[in-house]
């Protein structure tokens, strides 16, 4: 790890302790983390050769929202939600099969580069038959959200602030996966969720004439489009391979330690780079425990 620090040209002797003790601090809270059982135990389970099999059980269809119901007024409340569904910008015209064959396929693609032998409901016998410590990818429900984002910028301007405001596209994909061990079901069940957003793009900047003292905002919006939601699914198929990957190990890691001690960090393991560090917020939120 490479610390960079701003130091003053010249220290008092208290500052220059205030300096050591921050270092101290540090260098004891990366040797802690290098050498912490939880990350000993993901280094050896990413370096070990488990053998573990994966059913995935996609689901069948994804349910739609337009969540802009400012565009409907005075509707009749029976006839609301097909008159939201007509009037979207990008539901209408999103195809099921190809968004789940998008997603499943990226899924289940980047899953067996993890090592994971992939079954599906088709051939669940052999799953069942083959492997006795595998796991159920139980995707219980996927749900894109249509809506308008409000984003806006500020500047100071003399003695005041300055306001832009604007309303982006935005689509949103939910997805609630249940993950199951075949031996201990009930042990390991959990219900967990996930989301991403795919927006239109907005880059803009205040302009000031010292002139004339005009102010002007000036600004491109990137649009998104039918395609970019095709690859929403896409990109979120591959990070919640990941996803199941640590929770996977996870799971490992509480395993082999002691009854009595629990994980101080939920672990990551990045793939492409083959760092292991703690998560974070890059994983599922469960539901229940």
């Amino acid at each position: 790890m490479r610390l960079l620090l701003d130091m003053p040209k010249y220290l008092n002797f208290k500052t220059l302790l205030n300096y050591r003790l921050l270092f101290s601090v540090m260098a004891v809270f990366v040797l802690f983390s290098a050498c912490s059982p939880e990350r000993k135990l993901a280094t050896s389970y990413t370096k070990s050769n488990h053998d573990v099999a994966l059913l995935i059980l996609p689901t069948d269809m994804v349910y739609k929202d337009n969540l802009n119901k400012e565009a409907i007024s005075n509707a009749n409340p029976s006839t609301i939600d097909s008159l939201l569904f007509v009037n979207s910008k990008f539901l209408k015209r999103i195809s099921d099969s190809i968004f789940l064959e998008t997603y499943i396929n990226s899924l289940s693609n980047e899953l067996k580069l993890y090592g994971y032998k992939i079954y599906f409901d088709v051939n669940s016998d052999d799953f069942l038959a083959d492997n006795s410590s595998g796991y159920i990818i139980d995707i219980a429900q996927l749900q894109l959200e249509e809506y308008l984002k409000p984003v806006y910028d500020e500047a100071a301007y003399h003695d005041s602030m300055i306001y832009q405001d604007f309303w982006l596209n935005a689509v949103n994909l939910n997805s609630w996966y249940e993950i199951s061990g075949v031996n201990d079901s009930q042990k390991t069940k959990k219900m967990l969720y996930a989301s991403e957003t795919a927006a239109d793009y907005f880059n803009g900047k205040f302009k000031f004439n010292l002139l004339t003292e005009e102010v002007t905002y000036q600004y491109t919006i990137d649009t998104i489009a039918l395609n970019d939601i095709y690859e929403l699914a896409a990109f979120a198929g591959k990070k919640y391979a990941s996803y199941i990957f640590d929770y996977i190990m996870n799971l490992e890691i509480r395993k082999q330690l002691p009854a009595s001690s629990q994980p101080y960090k939920y672990m990551h393991f990045d793939r492409e780079s083959g760092r292991i560090e703690p998560a974070y917020d890059y994983r599922f939120t469960p539901l229940y425990n």
